[in-house]
């Protein structure tokens, strides 16, 4: 589910629509329907990289989803129509943090070489889910709980997928 910003006046600047509501009814229809749900956020700077962007939507999936939705802020790059400089790596941080402050659980830094988007346990700490690029290379989460540790692991709603070291000759198990 991507989330651009958390306002109507960032929808309207953006794409001449005031579309926000919109975007969180259809991405709740989809997580109440039982689908599994990740939020996407470009962070682009000047437009959507404030505290109160990053208050206001992190608050929201807590209270209308739940702490174990994924939240990837991704850094925006300079292409197109936009020219705003490239989001520097502290306002990721900065929101990452005020998402894990407002309790989410998986909160993860994107486009950003060097910063793992790795999927954590919260109860040992262990890596669960090593990705690569775009693919995973260890899936330590089995029957829905960590495999070291057994803490259920609620962010993932999708089928069951076996451990198995990504390899380019096993696309299908992409995330």
């Amino acid at each position: 589910m991507d989330v651009k910003g958390f306002t109507e006046e960032f929808y309207q600047n953006l794409t001449g629509s005031p579309v926000l509501k919109n975007v969180l009814e259809n991405g709740l229809i989809a997580y109440e329907a039982g689908a599994h749900i990740e939020i996407i956020t470009n962070v682009i700077p000047n437009w959507n990289d404030s505290d109160e962007q990053f208050d206001g939507l992190s608050k929201w999936i807590v209270n209308n989803m739940n702490i174990d939705i994924p939240w990837h802020l991704t850094a925006y790059h300079p292409d197109y129509k936009l020219t705003e400089p490239p989001t520097p790596v502290k306002t990721l941080e900065r929101g990452r943090e005020i998402g894990y402050k407002n309790g989410l659980r998986y909160v993860y830094i994107g486009n950003i070489p060097g910063h793992t988007q790795n999927t954590i346990c919260p109860g040992c700490t262990r890596t669960l889910v090593d990705r690569v690029g775009f693919g995973v290379g260890e899936n330590h989460i089995v029957k829905g709980c960590c495999e070291f540790c057994g803490f259920e692991i609620k962010s993932y709603r999708g089928p069951e997928i076996p451990f198995r070291k990504y390899t380019y000759q096993y696309p299908e198990y992409v995330l």
